[in-house]
């Protein structure tokens, strides 16, 4: 790590600039995502003594991290200044932050076509404002993608492991009444919810939480870390069957597909640590289904649902929880304003339901064009790691994963103001190949 010495040998600005590592970099961009790894955990403890929603946790931990993320932008900046790079260069190795940063532009564009509302300024009942929304990209993504050094992911993933351990022991001494938590079991919270409020929400959580687990199960050099995390991904995933989200357990299931075709393309052979992760995840659905058979139960109305779809039948909306009809009226929504859609919850008034799907939620509130840049900046994020996929290590190829994994469950799912920064830190995580790569 850099010391202080170093830089104080600077003499002016532009020497400080020179003389800053991107390692240096790094560590503060590390500081936001430790901040908001440990948020279910403060949100437990908060629960405890104040009763506290969970945007009273959060609310001051997006104002340091925005201050954080301000402070790396300006490293970034006076880095690039003091060593500049071809704007060539930059365009081909931060493809994903050009796309992200139009997506910014055009929800600027629509909040400033559609009106600023009080739903732009503090939010609606989901807590979502506009200043969400640009943090989810400016701040979090940002410095998710910042953090090049891989042991400062590993720091990362380290925490956030811990923290879903322990979310999901607790949510499971709750369930089993062994330790009645009743903060678990207040009114507003589903069961199996943990400190998420909605089940669903905690399983999204909890996807992330699985993917990264199942690689550093087998391609961690610790081998301490290694059993720690086989036992978080079994826990977890235990905890997952029981929380009853199917969103989230396909979106699992494919990122376990995900990773081993993406350790196929770098080996040219079958990874036995990636396929027997995926084997243990069938096995622990198969052995559980004999207390618990949602998840076949669940396959069989996936079945039914896509044929009654396919003979397009009259309940055909009822399709996927109801889902599918959701789907059809949010795409009405946008077929009315397809360019720069409604703005920050503007239809609010009139709309039944959020539209269970993340892609349709940025094209209804910023328009078309607005989501297809957003989709295309993930995208881009894996073509980055195809491209650089013999020079991925454990954690970057981690990130790889929890991000495919919640990007599939983001088709079933609300974006959530104290997940959705999670996602946004990994997928950055996911982009940044190790610290060798710049130039």
């Amino acid at each position: 790590m850099q010391s202080l010495k170093q830089l104080s040998e600077a003499k002016t600005i532009r020497d400080f600039f020179r003389l800053l590592s991107w390692e240096t970099v790094s560590l503060f961009a590390l500081l936001p995502a430790l901040l908001f790894a440990v948020t279910p955990a403060l949100q437990f403890f908060n629960n405890l003594s104040c009763g506290w929603w969970y945007n009273m946790t959060t609310d001051p931990i997006n104002n340091t991290c925005s201050v954080l993320g301000g402070l790396v932008l300006l490293l970034c900046i006076g880095k690039m200044i003091a060593e500049p790079v071809s704007f060539r260069w930059l365009c081909k190795e931060y493809r994903p932050m050009f796309f992200f940063l139009i997506f910014v532009l055009l929800m600027l564009v629509s909040t400033a076509v559609n009106g600023v509302t009080d739903f732009v300024l503090h939010g609606s009942p989901l807590h979502e404002s506009l200043f969400t929304f640009l943090q989810y990209i400016m701040i979090y993504y940002f410095c998710g993608s910042m953090i090049c050094v891989p042991k400062m992911k590993r720091v990362f993933i380290c925490l956030f492991l811990s923290v879903s351990l322990l979310i999901a022991v607790l949510a499971l001494l709750d369930y089993y009444s062994i330790i009645v938590i009743e903060e678990f079991r207040d009114a507003r919270f589903m069961p199996m919810s943990a400190v998420f409020i909605n089940p669903n929400y905690y399983g999204y959580y909890l996807v992330l939480a699985i993917l990264l687990s199942s690689c550093t199960a087998f391609m961690e050099e610790n081998k301490f870390f290694r059993i720690c995390s086989l036992l978080i991904f079994i826990i977890n995933t235990a905890t997952l069957i029981i929380n009853c989200t199917f969103g989230g357990y396909l979106a699992c299931l494919f990122g376990l597909v995900f990773q081993l075709i993406m350790l196929y393309s770098i080996h040219r052979r079958i990874s036995r640590g990636a396929l027997g992760m995926l084997l243990l995840y069938l096995a622990i659905t198969l052995v559980m289904s004999f207390w618990y058979n949602n998840v076949f139960t669940d396959f069989v109305r996936l079945f039914f649902d896509l044929q009654m779809i396919l003979n397009n039948d009259e309940q055909a909306g009822h399709a996927g929880t109801g889902r599918l009809r959701i789907w059809i009226e949010t795409v009405g929504y946008i077929m009315q304003k397809p360019l720069l859609g409604w703005g920050v919850e503007g239809t609010w008034e009139f709309e039944s339901s959020p539209p269970h799907n993340e892609y349709l939620h940025r094209a209804v509130f910023f328009g078309i064009p607005a989501s297809i840049s957003y989709i295309c900046g993930a995208f881009s994020v894996y073509l980055h790691g195809l491209r650089h996929k013999n020079r991925l290590d454990c954690y970057t190829l981690a990130a790889l994963t929890a991000s495919f994994g919640y990007l599939v469950s983001s088709f079933f799912g609300n974006s959530r103001y104290y997940i959705v920064p999670l996602a946004s830190l990994i997928l950055g995580m996911a982009f940044k190949a190790p610290e060798s790569e710049k130039k």
